[in-house]
């Protein structure tokens, strides 16, 4: 069963797979609504766009067209609670600074990624005093009185 970590309350959730993300989270008491929204909304039908939240972690389903209505130009972080169903672990918050912060530790990391995979693999050679091949008795001839007159 999928968990949702809400990390603004230090607590995790399960919840059964495809479960509405509002309905969770009202379950356990998180605000998914600011101000007078607490009050004011459209109870999960997807009409006021005001029940946002950051998805930062995990999977779950493409926007729908309500959510592309309603959240416009809003970053991928940024979900409508009532239209999202949870498939998978996720983990989720309303503070846009943990959200700044999460993304910038990810293009971090995804640059560290991206220049270990184009950095050149330095192998080093072996060293031919060091290396004989067996059965070639001038090779173990020349290695000998190298290392005898050291």
């Amino acid at each position: 069963m999928p968990v949702v970590n809400f990390i603004d309350k230090n607590r995790k959730v399960q919840c059964v797979p495809g479960a509405n993300l509002r309905e969770v989270a009202m379950g356990i008491r998180y605000n998914v609504y600011d101000g007078i929204h607490q009050l004011l909304n459209c109870r999960g039908n997807g009409l006021c766009g005001s029940c946002t939240i950051g998805v930062i972690e995990g999977r779950g389903m493409p926007r729908n067209e309500t959510e592309i209505k309603r959240l416009g130009g809003m970053d991928q972080p940024w979900r409508l609670a009532c239209q999202y169903q949870v498939l998978d672990d996720i983990t989720v918050t309303n503070d846009p600074a943990r959200i700044a912060a999460f993304e910038k530790a990810r293009q971090e990391a995804d640059q560290q990624a991206a220049e270990a995979r184009t950095a050149p693999v330095e192998t080093p050679l072996p060293d031919p005093a060091e290396t004989t091949v067996e059965g070639d008795e001038t090779a173990e001839e020349e290695a000998k009185p190298a290392a005898s007159g050291a």
